[in-house]
């Protein structure tokens, strides 16, 4: 493998999914370059804008509804790969790698990572499954981020007002509510529309 040119190891690794790529930046140093400098692999791992929806491996789990053009959701705002309560503070936040291990977000740099491929602009999230529904939007020019997304959430959970959605006041700091992810996403262009997904936690 040390033989083979960096263009063609790109192309090998092109072929993994996002958790094998973040374990190959850990084997080798050589590795780690080709996944940090390839522009196709920069998409891969959210590291890069793309204008286009672009698909490695089936490592997104998302329920998007039939009218969505198709986009892939950073693995660290999905449901079964972020362990948070909504009121700790975004450093305790933990991604839960393949073997189970917790890390914290703010050790595996995901935080500045692009939310979305494509990237987006601008992201209403919902507490209900329409527009109708409580919503704050985020948005970000140069593409929303991870850490943009988990802001906006924490915003809205530290307004004065309650905030409500299907029949439950929802206190993060009170309740210690668990991120629980999104459902019925919808992208027109860049702009996404996704409901949050909550569960109440133990007092």
């Amino acid at each position: 493998m040390n033989d083979l040119p960096p263009e063609l190891h790109a192309l090998i690794l092109g072929n993994l999914p996002y958790y094998d790529l973040l374990r190959v930046k850990r084997v080798a140093k050589k590795w780690k370059a080709i996944v940090e400098s390839d522009p196709a692999l920069q998409v891969q791992t959210f590291k890069r804008t793309s204008p286009v929806y672009i698909s490695d491996n089936p490592d997104s789990f998302l329920l998007l509804e039939c009218e969505s053009q198709p986009i892939k959701l950073h693995l660290a705002l999905q449901r079964w790969d972020l362990d948070w309560k909504i009121g700790e503070p975004i450093s305790d936040a933990k991604f839960i790698l393949l073997d189970n291990t917790a890390v914290p977000l703010t050790s595996i740099g995901v935080l500045q990572d692009l939310a979305t491929i494509p990237a987006v602009h601008r992201f209403t999230i919902s507490l209900g499954p329409d527009h109708a529904s409580p919503n704050k939007v985020v948005e970000n020019s140069q593409g929303i981020r991870v850490l943009d997304v988990f802001e906006g959430i924490l915003s809205w959970f530290r307004a004065e007002e309650p905030v409500e959605g299907e029949d439950v006041e929802y206190d993060a700091i009170r309740r210690r509510i668990l991120y629980f992810g999104f459902s019925y996403l919808r992208r027109s262009g860049t702009t996404l529309f996704g409901r949050l997904l909550l569960v109440p936690g133990k007092e």
